[in-house]
């Protein structure tokens, strides 16, 4: 049996961010917090064997709220539906992060928020609606308000 560190699955929009994986918001980047659920039971017969170990390092995602989402939901939905005059036509990732990503000054303020906070962030993804980011579990636990437990599957 190996321990696994367990990052519950529920999302929380900050501001204009969304993290997946936490039950709590964070400090806001921008305008308020918001909740998004639930954080998931652990796999049955799992034990929560405490607080995982502070200095492991994380890898995340931190998720960026597309500028126009309503927007985004018709593209994707005329684009696949057959018989649409956009039926298979896609967006370049510079067309993409043009019409729907989140917008420059958004994406600075996010980055500036996550360094600020201790993480680290890699490259904003081309469509400019994701930040990678890695830094230790208790800088994560601190920069979120969240806990993170390790777990013993059985």
């Amino acid at each position: 049996m190996a321990a696994r560190v367990a990052l519950a699955a529920a999302a929380v929009v900050v501001g204009p961010v969304a993290l997946s994986g936490t039950a709590h918001a964070a400090p806001a980047i921008g305008a308020g917090r918001h909740h998004l659920g639930n954080a998931p039971q652990p796999p049955g017969g799992s034990s929560d064997e405490g607080s995982a170990q502070p200095g492991r390092t994380l890898h995340l995602t931190i998720t960026l709220v597309p500028s126009d989402p309503q927007g985004l939901a018709d593209y994707a939905a005329e684009v696949s539906t057959p018989g649409s005059s956009a039926y298979h036509r896609y967006l370049t990732p510079e067309q993409f992060a043009a019409r729907f990503g989140a917008d420059p000054q958004t994406v600075d303020d996010a980055r500036s928020w996550l360094t600020d906070q201790g993480l680290t962030p890699g490259p904003t993804t081309p469509n400019r609606l994701s930040i990678p980011v890695t830094a230790s579990i208790s800088t994560v636990q601190q920069a979120f308000q969240i806990s993170i437990h390790a777990f013993l599957e059985p």
